[in-house]
């Protein structure tokens, strides 16, 4: 078998998302080849790349790059291999170098974007964006606490994931999406509903659980006060939730049941039909990490951005949640493609 033949079965296996067997065919097609093939490399990186393998995709990179020092594709592959390896200074080079050799090179400034959205997640910068809600010490205990994760925290790989990306914010979006029980926790801690798991604040769905009222003890004299007149209780409003809103969440809940399902299309079906009725962009923001699951980047990045313009009145979290989720989708369809030629 050629090497062309070994390398559309190799790109035909990435698809499929078998990147230990398209590592395999690659490397086949490698060995066959009458002469160096930078595409090769390229391929298999992006396959390692895809498993979080980073050195040995750094290696075929590098090695890339230095059959064909003029492909600026080449250099988004060690790009996003120093990116993966937190080498944040060299994979800036390494972007810029790409965009040196191709000006237009959507996937070189996309990565530049990603690190400049690590180093505020980090606090590098004075953004202290994700890393500030990480940073909270208590973090854990609130998650045990917080009903709406505690199941979740019992299992210990995935506080031990929680304490890991407490200690390196900038992983959020590596192992978000390789984790649904973690996705699930994060996207609690952002603010979203996601999986049949309400967002909301953390620390203020906690408090009450945590602080004891201490009253204080009252002075060795405490002087008759006058009697109060006492007044009617007023009655309280209670919010009128309309019906399509409640119409919406149920066809939400059946769509959180079909994505945990993994029956994902049948959910995004319903999270449009939740946006139709009710315009909450809780339903667009979920929709989107379906459309992210199922490895549509370019249409979860436009749902995002369609969250973002109709949620501008909207509630400031969800729009973060948008945001992010459109970030992460950007950045993962560009580190996850290989060359067809």
């Amino acid at each position: 078998m050629s090497a062309e033949e070994l390398k559309a079965q190799g790109n035909k296996a990435f698809s499929a998302k078998e990147f230990d067997k398209a590592i395999e065919l690659f490397t086949k097609a490698i060995e066959v080849s009458p002469t160096p093939n930078h595409v090769l490399y390229s391929n298999r990186s992006a396959c390692y790349t895809s498993i979080h393998k980073y050195n040995e995709a750094l290696k075929d990179a590098q090695e890339c790059v230095k059959i064909n020092p003029t492909w600026a594709k080449g250099y988004n592959r060690v790009g996003a291999a120093q990116f993966g390896l937190k080498d944040l200074e060299s994979a800036k080079v390494s972007y810029e170098k790409a965009l040196d050799l191709d000006p237009s090179n959507k996937i070189a400034e996309a990565g530049l974007q990603a690190i400049v959205d690590m180093e505020m997640a980090s606090g590098q910068t004075p953004d202290m964006g994700i890393g500030k809600i990480f940073s909270d010490p208590n973090l854990i205990e609130k998650l045990k606490a917080n009903p709406k994760s505690a199941e979740l925290m019992k299992d210990p790989e995935i506080v031990a994931k929680v304490r890991q990306l407490q200690a390196n914010p900038t992983t959020v979006s590596q192992e978000m999406f390789t984790n649904p029980k973690l996705m699930q926790v994060v996207a609690c801690i952002l603010g979203v509903d996601l999986s049949g798991i309400p967002g909301g604040d953390v620390s203020a769905t906690t408090a009450s659980s945590e602080d004891v009222p201490m009253p204080d003890a009252p002075p060795a004299e405490a002087p008759k006060a006058a009697p109060k007149k006492t007044e009617a209780p007023k009655k309280k409003v209670e919010e009128v939730v309309p019906d399509s809103k409640k119409e919406a969440d149920e066809l939400k809940a059946q769509a959180n049941a079909l994505y945990k399902k993994k029956h994902l299309d049948e959910a995004i079906e319903l999270y449009n039909k939740a946006w139709d009725t009710h315009k909450d962009i809780t339903y667009l923001n979920n929709r989107a990490a379906a459309e992210f699951e199922k490895g549509e980047y370019d249409t979860a990045i436009a749902t995002c951005k369609t969250a973002v313009d109709e949620g501008r009145e909207m509630r400031a979290d969800y729009k973060l949640v948008a945001k992010s989720f459109a970030r992460m989708a950007q950045n993962t369809r560009c580190f996850e493609q290989v060359e067809s030629h």
